[in-house]
């Protein structure tokens, strides 16, 4: 009788034992569809929460490739400004002069040379007026109550940049006394192939008018009339 005790109770804590061990659930295989709203299978057939997404890193990234035609390399232009002070000697400013250099990049160094040698040229040949400008300053100070310092300035900015043309349009604006300073347009035009100045002879037909030039600018205006705030009758002007 306690032999067959024994064996009923063995075998019971074998079954118990069995059942312990045995994983509640299997682990889903990669085929095996996943309910979307508990959890999602993972390419290697393991599960993640619903809404996390693990980082996807990118094998053989592959190199940017630069453009080889000239006419697509990058154009760089800078026009930084630089000023001059003169001062009394009691410290008070009596005279700037504003005037700036410029840095060109192209895909031909030689024709960008040859840019900036005239561009500097250029600011070279204000020096003379900006030093009388500068001397009047020296001598008017202290004969003129309140103030106000005298400058020459020379500013220009591109406003066209692209593989053929460079423009550059500023103001050049003088203060020697008065109630206001006396400013003017100034601007240049490069062509950007041969480091030539282009002119209106040069971009216009031999036998172009002066009415076929006035509709050219006409077209150009009426694209900018009302950002420009221009008046109703500009194109009669």
């Amino acid at each position: 009788m306690r032999k067959c005790i024994c064996f009923l109770l063995t075998v019971c804590l074998v079954v118990a034992l069995n059942g312990c061990f045995k994983p509640a659930t299997e682990t889903p295989k990669a085929s095996e569809t996943i309910d979307p709203t508990t959890e999602a299978t993972k390419p290697n057939g393991t599960t993640q929460p619903t809404g996390t997404s693990q980082p996807t890193c990118v094998t053989n990234p592959t190199t940017p490739t630069l453009p080889t035609d000239p006419d697509k390399t990058m154009i760089a232009v800078s026009v930084p400004s630089t000023q001059e002070y003169t001062k009394a000697s009691d410290g008070t400013l009596l005279f700037q002069y504003s005037y700036q250099n410029l840095s060109l990049i192209l895909h031909k160094p030689e024709v960008a040379d040859r840019i900036i040698i005239d561009f500097l040229n250029r600011i070279d040949s204000t020096r003379a007026a900006a030093q009388n400008i500068g001397n009047a300053a020296k001598s008017t100070y202290g004969s003129v109550p309140n103030w106000i310092a005298y400058q020459y300035k020379l500013i220009y900015n591109p406003t066209r940049v692209d593989r053929n043309v460079l423009s550059l349009s500023g103001i050049n604006e003088i203060y020697d006394g008065g109630p206001h300073p006396n400013r003017s347009g100034i601007s240049v035009n490069y062509d950007l192939t041969t480091g030539d100045i282009l002119t209106l002879a040069g971009i216009m037909d031999i036998n172009a008018t002066l009415n076929d030039f006035r509709d050219l600018v006409l077209v150009e205006l009426a694209k900018r009339a009302q950002s420009d705030s221009l008046y109703k009758n500009y194109a009669d002007t």
